[in-house]
């Protein structure tokens, strides 16, 4: 899809902290809707960041949502034979499991939407693929997700809509380290019916503070200009 066609109001950024920025060296995207970082530690971690925009399932979107799903799949194969970690995090607009992760004021019609709900390709490539969603590892084994954990909210004048559509998913490498998982509500901070997902990573097996030092005094040096005819060999 050409930029000029798609519509406002989506797309994909990921910020770092400036000692973690550091370590990128290549990026990968899809416009608007998918954005790949690589980034380097201590020389042998490669860690890749994935954000992903998946447009609502409807026949309009259907092109683009078969492009992101081979991206993304060339890009999680990729990582696998090159042995990267993998965070990868987004609006996936869908869920594995609808009885599980939507719910609705409506009760009497809540199970037979779910059962029409389909299941989401891109979803199902990721699970197949051994990528664990983060929520599953910290919900203490609870099989329906909480309310507080529903990520987007959707108001009208006769019923309110939920759902967990707003996910992270990590290699089982990752998923060791992940030691908070939380949902914000920030709805009213921002305009904006989806709440913010956070997750902590343990990063001490990773991160170089000796090479970020280096990077950061390097940068504070004053540059010198050498006139290479009148410099010795010994200079």
């Amino acid at each position: 899809m050409e930029e000029n066609t798609k519509k406002s109001g989506h797309g994909v950024a990921i910020t770092l902290k400036k000692n973690i920025a550091l370590h990128t060296f290549k990026k990968k995207e899809l416009k608007g809707y998918a954005l790949q970082l690589l980034l380097s530690f201590k020389g042998k971690y490669i860690i890749q960041l994935i954000t992903i925009y998946n447009p609502p399932q409807t026949t309009e979107n259907a092109s683009i949502r078969m492009k992101l799903k081979n991206w993304l799949i060339e890009t999680l194969n990729e990582g696998k034979s090159k042995n990267w970690h993998t965070i990868m995090g987004g609006d996936w607009n869908i869920t594995l499991h609808p009885e599980f992760d939507r719910k609705t004021t409506q009760e009497t019609t809540n199970a037979s939407t779910n059962k029409r709900k389909p299941r989401s390709s891109i979803l199902n490539h990721v699970k197949y693929m051994d990528y664990i969603d983060a929520y599953e590892i910290t919900n203490n084994n609870k099989e329906k997700t909480e309310e507080k954990n529903l990520t987007c909210i959707k108001t009208n004048e006769h019923y309110t809509a939920m759902s967990r559509i707003d996910a992270f998913w990590v290699d089982k490498e990752v998923a060791e380290k992940i030691i908070k998982f939380k949902t914000l509500d920030t709805t009213n901070q921002f305009l904006t019916d989806h709440k913010m997902v956070t997750i902590k990573i343990d990063p001490s097996e990773w991160t170089d503070r000796k090479y970020i030092l280096w990077v950061k005094n390097a940068n504070q040096r004053k540059k010198k200009l050498w006139d290479t005819k009148n410099t010795e060999q010994t200079q």
